[in-house]
């Protein structure tokens, strides 16, 4: 046996140590992990909803948000394309009035609007409906040239009316105005969630964790869990907290967020990735605790191993 193959043993040797050190600590159930995990969320939450107040009441006036609103509001009832509900404004299809004709829903609206708004009308919208109308062959045109429904209500009547309003809606939402104004309150809003949300985690996944001897977070004292480096089964390491907290952060928070924003559906799936990782893996290790290195292990044993060690 050569001094390599003796090297390759002692290392065998010393993570096999390590391991049965580490099962002599002990492991929380799944449900003290999955425990301390929900109450972090809940402390961020709290933190995060007080910022987002206290944003709404004293920042958004400072930032234009107000204004950005009236003027997306005032656009909408100018239009005609929206009924008006509470201070909402809401889609005729949502706030459909049985009380009506199908024509009052929605040919009015529709004709009313790009009649009277300036773009409309220089784009010739009107035309383009009615033409709409005369290829639809729903509608005959009477000697004064008014479009009058074959059937005074029917499945594709209604179906060419909610496209044509569709078609309404969308040209209006192209509105430089308008666009400018759902932007910067998109904006001003995005930008508040990501700094209220950095301040809230980095509260309680950075500067508790990083004051703790053994990496914890609130959560995680409540729940009487801690961490261990992986390696040596000593205390984590400050890197190793820091390296921890942080894929905690982006892979939860951040990593949704993003993809919220980017596509506006599969927000979860990283959160979903990570807690399969966690339930399905041995000792329940997360995709943090793999980058890590670390274990979390129950804090009492782990406190009593830490003695024995530098006894």
């Amino acid at each position: 046996m050569n001094e390599y193959d003796i090297l390759q043993l002692d290392e065998l040797s010393r993570r096999q140590k390590v391991k049965e050190d580490a099962e002599k600590i002990g492991r929380p159930s799944l449900t003290r992990r999955l425990g301390s995990g929900l109450l972090d969320l809940l402390f961020v939450a709290i933190v995060f909803v007080g910022l987002m107040v206290f944003a709404a009441a004293v920042l958004f006036e400072s930032f234009g948000y107000a204004d950005a609103v009236v003027t997306i509001n005032n656009i909408d009832k100018q239009s005609g394309l929206y009924v008006e509900r509470d201070g909402m404004y809401l889609y005729i299809d949502n706030a459909y009035d049985n009380t009506k004709s199908i024509e009052d829903n929605y040919d009015l609206p529709i004709s009313n609007y790009y009649s009277t708004d300036s773009r409309a009308v220089k784009a010739d919208k009107m035309a383009e409906y009615n033409l709409a109308k005369e290829q639809s062959k729903l509608f005959d045109k009477d000697s004064n040239g008014k479009w009058t429904p074959k059937q005074a209500d029917s499945d594709a009547l209604r179906t060419f009316y909610q496209q044509q309003y569709a078609s309404a809606v969308d040209f209006l939402a192209k509105d430089p105005t308008y666009v400018g104004a759902v932007n910067k309150t998109f904006q001003i809003m995005m930008s508040t969630i990501f700094v209220a949300l950095l301040i809230s985690t980095a509260i309680f996944y950075f500067a508790v964790p990083l004051l703790r001897k053994k990496g914890e977070t609130l959560g995680q004292m409540i729940c009487k869990v801690c961490l261990i480096d992986s390696r040596d089964n000593t205390p984590p390491k400050k890197t190793q907290v820091l390296l921890r907290s942080l894929a905690v952060v982006v892979i939860n928070f951040f990593l949704p967020l993003t993809i919220y924003v980017v596509f506006s559906s599969f927000s979860l799936l990283p959160v979903i990735i990570s807690m399969s990782v966690m339930c399905l893996t041995k000792y329940n290790k997360g995709i943090q605790d793999y980058i890590s290195q670390t274990h979390v292990v129950l804090a009492l044993q782990a406190t009593i191993a830490f003695r024995k060690q530098q006894g």
